[in-house]
């Protein structure tokens, strides 16, 4: 509270209005409370648009901002082990993400080498680093860190299809940088096969860690970040198009609505 009386620029980082109790209302009201110099999306994109509607117009989206790796862990991680052909998950898989566990056992039904672990953060790369694939299934269509994770480590990353307002398909190619599933039928297909194929597996592996070191190092995060926080310049990969800022959800004064926005200029 009371960040008018900080002279400099006030930003607010959005994560995690996909899940949980009244995520998007609460992020809303207290956006519009305190006077932001810019809000930036993080693993919501496909909110962006209700964000916009709701009177909010200093937006902007920085995917994966919280990958907290060094480079150097990056590169030990994909020097970790030889490649297991095994499909990795770093994760949980319990009572609160039954959509990830049905996804799970399609796979082990088909027989294929899964390896679960529930590893701190920290450890996660090098889990990922000594395996062929590495499996990511979003939560209500967020585009999450293990996506990063996962491609930083060189492992081939298999996700699922998501709405191209979530920004997938902005930033990586289908059948380059990783494979997409839309079910768990496709996905244990998939997952056979990948085991049968590990040049093509390396080949997007590689392709995801140039996609990385391109876009993403440390130095890369750090000055893109510090261009948008600020001087208000956006990444252009990053950039959100114009014709998804111009939807409506809300009609009317969003001001004199019962959720109590307020509206930015």
């Amino acid at each position: 509270r009371g960040l008018a009386g900080f002279k400099c620029p006030r930003i607010l980082l959005v994560a995690d209005t996909h899940h949980l109790q009244q995520p998007l209302i609460g992020m809303l009201r207290y956006a519009t409370s305190e006077p932001f110099t810019r809000i930036v999306l993080l693993y919501d994109r496909h909110h962006a648009a209700i964000f916009r509607s709701a009177g909010i117009r200093n937006l902007f989206w920085f995917p994966g901002l919280t990958f907290s790796h060094s480079d150097e862990t990056v590169r030990k991680a994909r020097k970790a082990a030889p490649r297991t052909a095994r499909i990795a998950f770093v994760g949980q898989a319990g009572k609160h993400h039954p959509r990830r566990v049905r996804l799970m056992e399609a796979m082990k039904r088909s027989g294929v080498p899964l390896a679960m672990q529930p590893l701190p953060q920290a450890l996660a790369l090098g889990f990922y680093g000594a395996s062929l694939v590495g499996f990511n299934a979003s939560l209500n269509g967020d585009l999450n860190l293990r996506i990063f994770e996962i491609m930083s480590s060189g492992a081939a990353l298999r996700t699922d299809r998501l709405a191209a307002e979530s920004g997938l398909t902005q930033l990586f190619a289908e059948g380059r940088e990783l494979i997409t599933y839309g079910s768990p039928a496709e996905l244990a297909e998939f997952a056979a096969q990948a085991i049968r194929r590990p040049t093509e597996m390396r080949k997007i592996g590689s392709a995801g860690e140039r996609w990385f070191d391109e876009h993403f190092s440390a130095a890369r995060r750090q000055a893109k970040f510090r261009a948008l926080a600020f001087d208000g310049v956006e990444a252009p990969e990053f950039m959100i198009p114009a014709d998804e800022k111009a939807r409506v959800f809300f009609a009317g004064d969003t001001a004199a609505q019962d959720s109590g926005f307020g509206v930015q200029p």
